[in-house]
């Protein structure tokens, strides 16, 4: 017997994109809903069936005729907005993967499709808020755990070729800067969940630059400054965040220096710890049972929730601009040579 989000909601899907990120959404949603009918919209139509998908569409106005009820937006971040607008006005829940657009994009159409069609829920795929660490770093800092924040180090880090070891990375949409590629853009999810945990941010100070022998036209390397402010406290902070493509230790973590200690999340090994003033050591607070892979079915569990009605932690398109905000600033501040630039978010959508 069906679970009734499925024989609501699930019916009709469909995944736009088949790069590694389409195929993982594919592999999730069939896991989830195994009697769906899961169409795809790519590029370029395949020699041969695609595993557990109906029809395959390389036109938008063909994969529109199909009426989605669901669909995710995996293909590169250039192609977003056109794609999520035209579903949106069908009536079309849709979760876009990140980033959101390319960092000039115009968003107005977006909006006004959404603000037309206010039943239908837009998530986007910033999977991580759902790793049980981050959410328990999270909690520890809203809680005032070891007291006020007083600064924030972040730092993430992972050698490009071994991404996709499948895929030659100089073919990925990684390195094509018209696709959406680079470091800042790759790596957004810092972006995301540093304003989520921490407060939107309000102003930037950013270096970008190419320091690798990578084959690459975009930056490999982001050193940035951040202010944040709660919306709830009012409280500033401020965060240093690097990036970067090239290091062999592969390295996702973040640490809130509080004024009774620090709290240090680890994505990789999936731990919180806590070392506290005084203490030599530091304390495991949390072990993370589930893979940051987990992170992906949870987002749909999520995504179907919040279509259904239910209120969700998930990143929405508000969200997602303030990301977007952040990385035109950054730009900004790049080109003038590190300067301070203000970070102006507009047209938000809750």
């Amino acid at each position: 017997m069906r679970s009734s989000l499925e024989s609501i909601l699930a019916d009709r899907v469909l995944i736009v994109g088949y790069g590694s990120i389409g195929q993982r959404h594919m592999r999730v949603v069939r896991d989830a809903l195994p009697t769906a009918d899961i169409h795809l919209l790519r590029r370029t139509l395949p020699d041969q069936p695609v595993d557990g998908a109906g029809s395959v569409y390389s036109q938008l106005k063909d994969a529109l005729g199909f009426a989605p009820q669901l669909a995710v937006v995996a293909s590169p971040a250039s192609e977003h907005l056109r794609v999520a607008t035209a579903l949106v006005a069908q009536g079309c829940h849709v979760l876009i993967e990140k980033p959101l657009c390319l960092p000039d994009d115009e968003d107005v159409s977006l909006l006004e499709a959404r603000a037309a069609r206010p039943d239908v829920h837009l998530q986007v795929g910033y999977n991580l808020r759902f790793s049980s660490s981050l959410m328990r770093f999270r909690k520890l800092i809203h809680e005032n755990f070891l007291g006020q924040v007083l600064s924030v180090r972040c730092e993430v880090g992972q050698y490009l070729p071994s991404w996709r070891p499948s895929q030659n990375y100089r073919q990925s949409v990684s390195v094509q800067r018209a696709l959406g590629g680079g470091v800042l853009m790759e790596l957004s999810h810092e972006l995301d969940y540093l304003q989520w945990i921490f407060g939107r941010c309000q102003w930037v100070n950013a270096y970008l630059g190419r320091h690798s022998a990578l084959e690459t036209d975009v930056e490999d390397t982001a050193q940035l400054t951040l202010g944040h402010i709660h919306r709830d406290s009012g409280k500033g902070v401020v965060s240093a965040l690097l990036m970067d493509f090239y290091r062999h230790d592969t390295t996702r973590r973040c640490t809130a220096i509080c004024e009774q200690g620090s709290v240090m999340w680890d994505a990789v090994a999936g731990q919180v710890t806590i070392q506290r003033v005084g203490s030599s050591s530091a304390e495991l607070v949390m072990q993370a049972d589930r893979a940051v892979q987990d992170t992906y079915a949870l987002q749909w569990q999520s995504f179907m929730h919040a279509a259904s009605g239910y209120n969700t932690m998930a990143a929405s398109l508000s969200d997602a601009q303030a990301v977007m905000a952040v990385i035109h600033a950054v730009h900004q501040s790049a080109n003038a040579k590190g300067a301070r630039v203000d970070v102006l978010v507009e047209g938000k959508d809750g």
